[in-house]
């Protein structure tokens, strides 16, 4: 079986790795884990990351929508991970191996996009 819509795997991966990093703790402080379920706003902003990623998933059927909202869900994970990064700054934590998952779906994010604009290229 080949997959027809890489874009599709790349976003559902990017969007289980946003909702592990909204439950599982980014950073310690002294030992302490610090989770994202400490801060409410932030987790909300994971787990939209996350929501809107899968949402984009079924958004093929219009494809200048879902290269567009590709981009704003890479803006979102960006926007979380600068948000990690000053939670981690301002309260002198240090950084745990999780920190990375935002940052590689980002990457599935963006290698999605590139993927959609491809096909779009294709069509046009």
């Amino acid at each position: 079986m080949v997959i027809q819509r890489w874009q599709s795997l790349f976003l559902l991966v990017a969007a289980a790795l946003m909702a592990i990093f909204a439950f599982t703790p980014f950073a310690t402080i002294e030992g302490a884990p610090v989770a994202s379920t400490a801060y409410p706003a932030f987790m909300a902003l994971n787990l939209l990351c996350a929501l809107l990623l899968l949402i984009n998933i079924f958004l093929f059927k219009n494809l200048k929508f879902h290269i567009k909202q590709a981009l704003l869900n890479s803006f979102l994970v960006l926007g979380s991970i600068c948000c990690a990064a000053v939670i981690t700054f301002t309260t002198g934590a240090s950084l745990s191996w999780q920190i990375a998952l935002p940052v590689v779906a980002l990457i599935f994010s963006l290698i999605a996009r590139r993927r959609m604009c491809a096909d779009k290229r294709l069509l046009d």
